[in-house]
C-alpha cells in the first residue's frame, strides 16, 4: 500500500509504502531539500544538480539537462556519464549513453505552449546512415499516442489507457509481448505477458511508457520536452519555464494522477485559457483607419492593414474597458481591477478626465485614491515613471505583481498626434507581454 501526505500546493510532506514512511522537507520555492536522511542540491535557477542518490546533473543556460552522472553502485540508472544535445528549437536531438550516441529524427508537431514540439519518428546510432534507422515510430492524432514501433524485437503495437500511458505491447498476431503498470505518479513496472514476473527493462527496447513520454533508462527520468520528470520524486527536477500558471509551486506534477502534460509546462486541462487573448479590435476605428490609409497610399497594402489593426486594438483598449484577462488572477488582483474600473467611471462622470470622441482619457493620478496595500502583491512605481516603448517616451504608472507572478500595469501614456494622454490597464503573466 502507498500513501501520500500532500501540502495544498502538491509537495509531498511524506510518502508511506508498506508501513515505511519517508519524510521530506521543502524550501521557500517548494524545492525539495531533504528526503529522509538524504539532501538534494539545486542550482540558482532551481534545477536539481545532485539528487538523493548522488546522481549529478548539469544544465545549460536554457535549463536543458546536458549531462547526467550516475555514480558507481547506484541503486538505479546506468553507471557512468551520459550526455544530451538539443537543437535551436529546444528539441532533444541526441543522447550518449556510455560510448553509444543515439540520434533522434523529430517531426514538428505544434501543440499548446510549444509550437515547435518534437515528435520522434525514428532513431539511429551516430555515424550510421539516417536512411536505415534502428527504431521507427508511428502515431495517432495526439502527439504522445504511439501506435506501433519497428526495430528491436520486430514490430510491436501499443495499447494505452485513458492517460495515454502504455499498458501493453502486442505483436502482429495480437500476442502480448509485455505489460506495464504504474504508481499514481508514474513509477513503472514492466511485466511478462502473463503479468506474473517483473522485467528490469523492455525486451523490445520500448521507451514510451508513462503518459507515453520517453523514459531514459540510464537516468530513470522521463523526458517531457521542456523538463525532465522524476517518478520517484513525483515531480519535475526543474522549474516550470512558464511560471505559476498551473499552481503555486513550480515543481509538482499537476497532471498526476489522471491528466496530461506533453510539454512539461502545464496540463492543457488547467491552462486552456493561457496565454491571454489580446484586446478585441475596435472595428469602427479599424474601418476609418483603413479608409484613410487607402486614400493616402492609393491602394490597400498588407502592412497598412496590420498597422490599422494594431491601432484599432489600442483604441479598443483605451476606451476605459478593463481587458478580459483569460488566465486566472488572484483574488487581490481581481479586486484591484474592479476598483480601477469603478474609479475610471467615477473620474469620467466627475469631469476629472477629458474625453476625445468615444474614449475617456486621463492621468494615472486619477487612481491614486485606491488603496493598493496588501501582503499578497507588490507595487513597483519606479519613481512614478516607467520607460515604455521606443523614442524615449516616459510612461507614468504602476506595475503590480501578485503572488502568482501575474502582473497588472496601470499607466497614462502620451499617444502623440496632439491627443490627450490615455489611461490604460494591461494585464499579463510576467513572462508574456503584448506588443
Amino acid at each position: 500500500m502507498k500513501f501520500w501526505n500532500l501540502t495544498p500546493v502538491g509537495d509531498w510532506n511524506s510518502f508511506t509504502e508498506n508501513t515505511v514512511t519517508q519524510n521530506r522537507t521543502h524550501g521557500n520555492a517548494h524545492e525539495i531539500l531533504t528526503m529522509a536522511a538524504s539532501s538534494l542540491i539545486h542550482d540558482a535557477k532551481g534545477n536539481i544538480v545532485t539528487n538523493s542518490l548522488g546522481h549529478a546533473y548539469q544544465w545549460d543556460t536554457d535549463n536543458h539537462m546536458t549531462s547526467a552522472n550516475i555514480p558507481t553502485g547506484s541503486s538505479s540508472g546506468t553507471e557512468g556519464t551520459h550526455s544530451y544535445t538539443y537543437d535551436a528549437l529546444g528539441r532533444r536531438v541526441s543522447k550518449t549513453v556510455g560510448s553509444t550516441t543515439t540520434v533522434f529524427v523529430c517531426s514538428t508537431n505544434p501543440i499548446p505552449f510549444s509550437q515547435d514540439a518534437g515528435q520522434v519518428i525514428a532513431e539511429y546510432p551516430a555515424g550510421t546512415t539516417a536512411t536505415t534507422p534502428t527504431e521507427k515510430y508511428a502515431y495517432a492524432t495526439y502527439i504522445d499516442e504511439p501506435i506501433l514501433k519497428t526495430g528491436t524485437g520486430g514490430t510491436a503495437y501499443y495499447h494505452r489507457n485513458q492517460q495515454f500511458s502504455i499498458t501493453a505491447l502486442t505483436d502482429a498476431a495480437g500476442t502480448i509481448i509485455e505489460r506495464y503498470t504504474y504508481t499514481a505518479y508514474g513509477l513503472p513496472t514492466i511485466l511478462n505477458p502473463t503479468a506474473t514476473t517483473t522485467i528490469a527493462t523492455s525486451t523490445v527496447n520500448n521507451p514510451y511508457q508513462y503518459t507515453a513520454r520517453r523514459l531514459d533508462n540510464e537516468t530513470t527520468l522521463n523526458y517531457f520536452r521542456a523538463r525532465y520528470y522524476d517518478s520517484v520524486l513525483g515531480r519535475f527536477i526543474g522549474r516550470d519555464p512558464l511560471g505559476y500558471i498551473d499552481g503555486e509551486s513550480l515543481y509538482p506534477a499537476y497532471f498526476a494522477p489522471g491528466e496530461l502534460d506533453p510539454t512539461g509546462q502545464c496540463p492543457p486541462a488547467l491552462c486552456s485559457n493561457w496565454p491571454p487573448i489580446p484586446p478585441p479590435v475596435d472595428w469602427d476605428y479599424m474601418s476609418t483607419c483603413v479608409k484613410k490609409c487607402t486614400q493616402k497610399n492609393g491602394r490597400l497594402r498588407e502592412n497598412c492593414r496590420n498597422w490599422c489593426r494594431k491601432e484599432a486594438r489600442d483604441a479598443s483598449r483605451d476606451k476605459g474597458a478593463i481587458p478580459n484577462c483569460e488566465f486566472e488572477f488572484s483574488v487581490e488582483l481581481k479586486l484591484i481591477l474592479q476598483k480601477m474600473k469603478d474609479r475610471l467611471k467615477a473620474c469620467c462622470k466627475s469631469g476629472e478626465w477629458r474625453t476625445y470622441g468615444n474614449a475617456c482619457y486621463g492621468y494615472a493620478a486619477c487612481i491614486n485614491a485606491i488603496n493598493l496595500s496588501s501582503p499578497n502583491y507588490e507595487i513597483d512605481t519606479h519613481g512614478g515613471k516607467l520607460w515604455w516603448g521606443g523614442g524615449g517616451v516616459v510612461d507614468q504608472g504602476y506595475l503590480i505583481t501578485d503572488r502568482f507572478g501575474n502582473q497588472l500595469y496601470v499607466h497614462a501614456n502620451p499617444r502623440g498626434l496632439g491627443l490627450c494622454p490615455t489611461f490604460r490597464v494591461d494585464c499579463y503573466p510576467s513572462s508574456f507581454i503584448w506588443e
